[in-house]
């Protein structure tokens, strides 16, 4: 139970650390889009580091250790992710329709542009992120069984998701240009994606079963 509770706080200190250092980055943004998209990189990163470490114990028992990790670092992730949105709801006086909605002639039209898009596959994966966290538990995996599992692997499609979400926005911030952290969200992705792969061939060629 302490051990549980040592690794909350560092959790907690981790994420303070990262939202610091991509709000300081943009100190000459609007507080609401400075705080929105600190918490947002904040959450990306996490969920980039939750599936490396998977892979990456693979191939060293270093990350190895990393593994209890997993389930605070999910419960991170989802926290600072929550933030994000909220901080953007309260902006718009916590109406959310007007993420993919816009008032013309005192009626709703659906927003058909790419930062709808990126609310849309936001929302799903949102969605996708709060079942996660909420069934990352042992309760959980004692009350669900094998399908415990399965249902911890649509964490492959919540990076998918992710991707697309924050890709549609990465492309505003690079039209708006904000390129200082770019290169940051790109190597995260490619990395956390290349290290899946990676781990996977290893797997296959330990357990040639498995690829049957």
């Amino acid at each position: 139970m302490q051990r549980t509770w040592i690794r909350h706080g560092l959790m907690v200190v981790v994420l303070a650390g990262l939202t610091w250092i991509f709000s300081a980055g943009r100190t000459a943004m609007h507080p609401v889009h400075r705080w929105n998209r600190a918490f947002a990189d904040a959450a990306f990163l996490t969920l980039c580091l939750t599936l490396a470490i998977g892979p990456a114990s693979r191939f060293s028992r270093a990350w190895a250790k990393l593994l209890p990790w997993r389930r605070e670092l999910g419960v991170g992730l989802t926290a600072a992710a929550v933030i994000h949105v909220f901080i953007y709801a309260a902006a718009f006086d916590w109406d959310f329709l007007r993420f993919v909605f816009r008032v013309e002639h005192e009626r709703p039209v659906l927003l058909d542009n790419v930062f709808a898009a990126a609310n849309w596959v936001g929302v799903i994966a949102l969605a996708y992120l709060v079942v996660l966290a909420l069934t990352s538990n042992s309760f959980s995996q004692r009350l669900l069984g094998k399908g415990w599992k399965l249902l911890q692997q649509q964490t492959y499609t919540l990076f998918i998701l992710t991707i697309v979400h924050a890709g549609l926005l990465v492309h505003l911030a690079y039209h708006q240009k904000e390129t200082a952290f770019l290169p940051v969200f790109w190597t995260a992705a490619i990395g956390t994606a290349a290290l899946q792969i990676a781990g996977y061939w290893k797997t296959v060629r330990e357990h040639p079963r498995l690829s049957g």
